[in-house]
């Protein structure tokens, strides 16, 4: 360690002149940032760069493996010990990472995805199972071929509702609407079927037609 420190120190000098070889020795992160590293060495100061295999970011007060390859300056390898337990990886540019058959992330509390611009999830089957979920969007598009949902209960609360399809096709065993205001209905023909009891109540009643009224049944009670 004597020997690379006088070797140090010549460099910062310029006394030295042919290349040296390169050395590996450990130091201590005094300040960290994007593109330098400032690290010390029994009391010395000097600036080093985190190699491109360094994926864990140094962070202030590390011990790392450092590298001196003679010529082009130090290089951070590896982060040897931290006082807490929290690491970041952190590169450059982009990060992709490629395996031959899967990928596993496992956490015992949390996993966040967060992305400045947008985060994209592609595959042949994606599937999520969650005992509770929560959705919050600005705006929402969902396009496919085919739709399958199955729950137990389900709440729509919104402001305005509507819907556009060329057959809109509905079963229930029971209904029940309860409109406060106004409920229109327009179609060019409308055929309602009640097994059994069919009753209209209103204040007031009215029923046109532009043509024929007709009605039919084994008696009819008026008034």
């Amino acid at each position: 360690m004597t020997t690379h420190l006088f070797q140090l120190a010549e460099r910062q000098d310029g006394a030295g002149h042919d290349a040296p070889r390169a050395k590996i020795f450990t130091a201590v992160v005094i300040e960290d940032n994007a593109e330098q590293v400032t690290l010390e060495d029994h009391g010395l100061r000097f600036q080093a760069r985190p190699a491109v295999s360094c994926l864990v970011a140094p962070q202030k007060g590390d011990r790392v493996a450092v590298m001196d390859d003679g010529c082009c300056g130090y290089y951070i390898l590896h982060v040897l010990e931290r006082d807490c337990s929290d690491v970041a990886i952190e590169v450059r540019g982009a990060l992709r990472m490629r395996a031959g058959k899967g990928i596993s992330l496992a956490a015992r509390q949390s996993v966040d995805l967060a992305a400045a611009a947008g985060c994209t999830l592609s595959g042949k089957t994606i599937g999520m199972v969650a005992e509770e979920a929560s959705v919050c969007v600005r705006k929402l598009r969902a396009s496919g071929h085919e739709l399958l949902s199955n729950y137990a209960k389900v709440n729509v609360i919104a402001r305005w509702l509507g819907t556009v399809a060329d057959t809109v096709m509905q079963q229930a065993r029971n209904s029940v609407r309860n409109i406060e205001m106004l409920d229109k209905q327009q179609a060019g023909e409308s055929i309602t079927h009640v097994r059994k009891l069919f009753s209209l109540r209103a204040k007031q009643a009215m029923l046109t037609a532009e043509q024929d009224v007709k009605v039919d049944g084994e008696r009819i009670h008026m008034g």
